[in-house]
């Protein structure tokens, strides 16, 4: 099976990296076909690339919306399926999340039709959760059929259980990520302000956009938070290692509830005893107390208390530290991903065989 892995995806973007590293070790073959120049010139390059490629699937990477009508092209002149890796939806983001225009306004009336017709164009449509898939659905008025689903995951070969690097006697608590209304970060600082009195916890926060920068400067009295900029994902990593406890999401947007962030696989993956959001997403993959703390969105009292929970219960702490763990390594590791696409793809290929001209029967599934 010969994958043509198609688009101005990032390669070193996580979602990426573990969907070619996940093919490739279901003996699949991943042909890159990338490019990141300029829009009318990158589509002509996609498309003269991939058409002197020979591949069974034309697979349009994330973030690949605008990349959908070269795929197009190429797979009307190769007569080839494509799969698109929609990942998320650019209007419920930009629109919903990050209030850059409303439903009816230009950019609005623009990225819902973007997410629309990409998504028709495409054979089979990707996503991350089965509630995106409900989403979806209906906001776009298109039939589930046409969509699977993909957990991010992530590489264990860079995230694995490892020994803390930086003695403290802090209780650490690491928060990290972009900082969009879905993770509620408001939430983890006012939950910090609650625990000040527990002067052997410490906060990790790590991030640096708009959103992170007025919500630290309005916080710089606390004495138990430390404010990090951006740093390299080995030193995340590191930060990971050195931690307690881990910080998910807790925002009360409609994407909160849809979403399991990256940071959350990257916990289980480290071991690490992950609190997040109470959401549809999470209790589809998470269990209270077993896997996961899985607390009250949008409320800093419930943060708070999540927190002096697993720090004042070390057993129950571990116990949910390696049970995500064997969750994550029976589930979600880039084999486990890849082999979940592995599938998908086989259904279309099986799907996408001409019929027998000698019988006129349909091929068996």
């Amino acid at each position: 099976m010969r994958i043509c892995y198609f688009g101005s995806y990032d390669k070193d973007y996580p979602r990426n990296k573990i969907l070619i590293r996940g093919l490739k070790e279901n003996n699949t073959k991943v042909i890159e076909c990338n490019c990141q120049d300029k829009y009318i010139t990158r589509t002509l390059k996609l498309v003269s690339k991939s058409l002197k490629q020979d591949y069974d699937i034309l697979f349009v990477a994330y973030p690949g919306h605008l990349d959908m009508l070269a795929a197009k092209i190429v797979s009307i002149i190769k007569r080839k399926p494509i799969i698109f890796d929609a990942f998320i939806s650019t209007y419920d983001t930009m629109i919903n999340e990050w209030k850059y225009g409303t439903r009816h306004s230009l950019k609005g009336t623009y990225h819902h039709w973007l997410d629309k017709v990409s998504s028709q164009i495409a054979d089979v449509v990707l996503l991350d959760t089965e509630q995106h898939i409900d989403y979806f659905s209906k906001e776009f008025k298109l039939k589930k059929n046409k969509f699977r689903w993909i957990p991010v995951g992530a590489d264990e070969t860079e995230l694995y259980p490892r020994k803390k690097t930086k003695k403290t006697k802090k209780f650490q608590v690491l928060y990290y990520g972009h900082m969009q209304p879905l993770h509620g970060f408001p939430y983890v600082v006012n939950a910090a302000r609650l625990l000040q009195k527990e002067k052997d916890i410490e906060f990790i926060f790590i991030g640096g956009n708009r959103w992170f920068r007025n919500v630290r400067d309005k916080n710089k009295d606390l004495k138990n938070t430390i404010y990090k900029d951006p740093v390299p994902y080995k030193e995340i990593i590191t930060h990971i290692a050195n931690a307690d406890i881990c910080l998910g999401i807790f925002g009360t947007t409609n994407k909160t509830q849809n979403a399991i962030p990256n940071k959350v696989y990257e916990a289980l993956a480290m071991q690490k005893a992950i609190i997040t959001g109470n959401t549809k997403a999470t209790k589809s993959a998470l269990t209270n107390k077993e896997n996961a703390i899985l607390c009250e969105t949008g409320s800093s009292k419930a943060i708070a208390e999540s927190i002096l929970m697993l720090k004042n219960k070390p057993k129950l702490r571990e116990k949910i530290s390696k049970n995500g763990y064997k969750l994550f390594k029976n589930n979600f590791t880039a084999k486990k991903v890849g082999y979940k696409l592995k599938k998908i793809i086989e259904t279309i290929e099986i799907n996408n065989k001409p019929t027998n001209v000698t019988d006129n029967k349909s091929p068996a599934l």
